[in-house]
């Protein structure tokens, strides 16, 4: 995702394109194909980049080194490169974003895999959330809301689907207290507040009883567990 191979095997910028300075990457960060870490006048292209269009691109997955004192940038390969979210796979993710026809998704894992130290971006559309009709995404999720999604299209842009039995949000917090909610008799309910919510896909694999003060430390807690995330 995020990039195409041209006839000489470079990838072709296409949905990573972006200001080096507004994405923060900097020595150290993980980087994916396409991803531009800077322009030439700053770095010269070193291992693992080239340059296109002015800019210097990473051309593999790896981590960035930056030589300061030859103003030169590289990527070097990782030690244990994660797997990318392929079509049909099964990933945990976060809603980020909500508009009437599609909602915005940071996919965060691979189920049974480990947590991405920076998640990808994919879009859910509001056809592939129910089988039953809806008029709007937020019917069926909500911002911050985690859900159990299966990848429909890997490009050009990662699509994700609801749809099928035992997918749907697994997580969500309180709008009032920011608490995480449990999930009783159809119905999510605050413990905290009291509060009632109804208006969820739920997937019969929403944490019942949570044992998490809200949805940040949830993720916070797969993000650390590399031995697969969450529980």
């Amino acid at each position: 995702m995020g990039w195409l191979l041209t006839s000489d095997d470079r990838p072709q910028i296409t949905l990573r394109v972006a200001d080096a300075k507004e994405r923060g990457i900097g020595g150290g960060d993980l980087v994916f194909p396409g991803d531009v870490l800077g322009v030439i006048e700053e770095f010269t292209a070193g291992d693992g980049t080239y340059t296109y269009d002015g800019k210097v691109v990473a051309c593999r997955l790896g981590i960035v080194e930056i030589d300061s004192i030859n103003r030169r940038v590289m990527v070097t390969l990782v030690g244990r490169v994660p797997t990318l979210p392929k079509k049909g796979d099964i990933v945990l993710g976060v809603v980020t974003g909500i508009r009437r026809d599609l909602a915005e998704v940071n996919i965060h894992q691979i189920e049974g895999g480990a947590s991405f130290s920076t998640p990808f971006e994919a879009i859910l559309p509001v056809s592939k959330i129910s089988t039953h009709f809806i008029r709007h995404v937020a019917e069926a999720v909500k911002l911050g809301d985690m859900i159990r999604a299966k990848v429909l299209l890997d490009s050009p842009h990662l699509t994700l689907s609801i749809k099928e039995e035992g997918l749907g949000v697994i997580a969500a917090s309180c709008p009032l207290c920011s608490s995480l909610m449990g999930y009783y008799r159809g119905k999510l309910v605050c413990d905290n507040c009291r509060l009632t919510v109804k208006g969820r896909k739920i997937s019969p694999f929403y944490v019942r009883k949570p044992t998490y003060l809200n949805l940040t430390s949830y993720v916070e807690h797969g993000l650390k567990n590399s031995e697969g995330g969450f529980t």
